[in-house]
């Protein structure tokens, strides 16, 4: 399993294909492959969930300046956000499941509560992401769990850190056994001025 990433994204969706064939190409060690695989990209199922046929899965996010993809197995998620000024205590209650809105309103200060929002909103975007279904979605379990059950499946979510990147949240989902607490996770810069 592995995050390739780069903190200097510029948002355009041309230069996202770029950096995911940048990325498959260092995890397969062979860029003509990596450019054949993402020609092949395509989207699939209700909400439009990118795959590549015959290769492992992946996930992409990205937030700011920050790039990130997560290739790991056939199903995975990962979703980033740098938290931000808001009144998320609001949000979180019309969005969350009731536990994940409480672990928001339990913050003593907005700053507190913005950080928690994003934790618990990248757990639970990458749920999504794994599962394949959508963020409008109002069945997602709480997110608290480590291995929460949705879609009739259980899934780990793990938090992750970025290099450089110690605000950002950050964190991945795989199904249940893909990955255990001892699994590590190889991080590779990508930048994207090379």
């Amino acid at each position: 399993m592995i995050i390739c990433y780069t903190h200097h994204y510029q948002g355009s969706k041309g230069e996202s294909h770029r950096l995911l064939e940048r990325a498959i190409a260092e995890y397969t060690g062979d860029k003509d492959r990596a450019s054949c695989l993402v020609g092949s990209l395509k989207e699939v199922g209700e909400f439009g969930k990118p795959v590549i046929p015959d290769f492992d899965g992946f996930s992409i996010s990205h937030s700011r300046n920050t790039w990130a993809v997560l290739i790991a197995g056939p199903e995975c998620g990962l979703d980033i956000q740098y938290p931000r000024a808001g009144r998320f205590r609001d949000t979180a209650e019309r969005f969350y499941h009731p536990a994940d809105a409480a672990s928001v309103a339990a913050q003593g200060v907005e700053e507190d509560a913005s950080k928690e929002f994003f934790r618990l909103w990248t757990r639970r975007e990458a749920l999504i992401k794994a599962a394949g279904t959508s963020v409008a979605a109002s069945d997602v379990p709480s997110v608290l769990e480590s291995e929460p059950e949705y879609e009739g499946r259980r899934w780990v979510i793990r938090e992750v850190t970025l290099p450089g990147e110690p605000d950002l949240s950050a964190a991945v989902c795989v199904p249940s056994g893909a990955i255990d607490e001892h699994d590590s996770i190889e991080y590779i810069d990508i930048n994207n001025d090379r």
